[in-house]
This record gives C-alpha cells, structure tokens and sequence, in this order.
C-alpha cells in the first residue's frame, strides 16, 4: 500500500530553494507550519541525493541482513551520527537504523527486511546506544 505524504515535493524543493536564497530554516519551518526537523531533513536528504532522493517512494524498501550488519558496523567504527549514516547509506530514516543498531546492540537478530528466513545476530559494542 503507497504511503501518503503530508508534504509534496514541490513544497520541499519551495523550501529548499528559500533557504539557499538565505532564509533560516526556523523562518521556512514557520512559513509552512511544521518542525525545523522536517526541513533539516528534507535539505540533508537533498544535499545527499539531490531531487530524486526526495521523490516518494511507492512501496517499502528491503534490506538484506548483510546489508544492516554493514551500515550497523560502519556506524560503531566511526565517529558519525546516525542520521549522516543513514543518509550516507541511502536509508530514507535514521530511526530505522536506529531501530537496527538498538537490536545489534541488544544481541538481538537483525532480519531480511520484508521477508521470512535469513538472519544475523549482533554483538554488544563499546559505543553508547542512541
């Protein structure tokens, strides 16, 4: 089932385009009536991907264990935020990667995203759970 948007992408790109004219993104958040977070985001996922990267995605994206076992591990060995591993990584949200670390961290099994079978199991690391 597509997943219905609050916000269109001519209103994010409207947004983006403001603030590279100079505006803060505090002024732009308030125009549009939503949280400064939004808007960070939308211009970080724009920075990283360009316009296509703020296209809306019609069905949900699936993950390969190895796949999250890489981004988890990439993540603990670097000195990166969560949200800038998401980005670099592609992952639309840094609370999933959030959610896969949490897991990792628990020992829990980091499973196929969207299908039954393959797991891997994480390890507890030295790096402060987020």
């Amino acid at each position: 089932m597509p997943r219905k948007r609050k916000y269109d992408l001519e209103t994010m790109l409207w947004a983006i385009a403001e603030i590279e004219k100079g505006r803060t993104i505090t002024s732009v958040s308030q125009e549009l009536d939503i949280a400064r977070s939004a808007v960070r985001i939308w211009r970080n996922t724009y920075l990283a991907g360009g316009e296509e990267a703020l296209r809306p995605s019609h069905k949900n994206k699936h993950y390969s264990a190895e796949f999250k076992i890489e981004v988890v591990t990439y993540y603990l060995e670097h000195d990166i935020n969560v949200s800038a591993c998401a980005l670099k990584f592609g992952i639309k949200s840094s609370h999933t990667l959030s959610d896969w670390i949490f897991q990792y961290n628990e020992g829990n099994k980091l499973k196929v995203t969207g299908q039954r079978g393959a797991q891997m199991t994480g390890k507890k690391s030295q790096k402060a759970k987020s």
